[in-house]
C-alpha cells in the first residue's frame, strides 16, 4: 500500500499530541517540540514517494 497525503493526515491526527508530549519531555521547550513534530511530519510528505506501507508482517 502506498502511502498519499489523507494516510499521513490520518497519521498527523492520531499521533501527533503523544509525539509532541515525548517532544516537550525531552526538549523542555514547547515551540520547540511543535516545530520537531512538524518537521518529522513535512520529512514524511516530501519523502512519501520511497516510502511503503506495511499493513501486514
Amino acid at each position: 500500500m502506498q502511502i498519499n497525503k489523507e494516510t499521513i493526515e490520518q497519521l498527523f491526527r492520531q499521533h501527533y499530541l503523544r509525539m509532541y508530549q515525548l517532544a516537550r519531555v525531552l526538549l523542555k521547550d514547547d515551540a520547540a517540540s511543535k516545530d520537531v513534530v512538524s518537521e518529522v511530519f513535512a520529512d514524511v510528505l516530501t519523502e512519501r514517494p520511497n516510502w511503503v506501507l506495511i499493513t501486514r508482517l
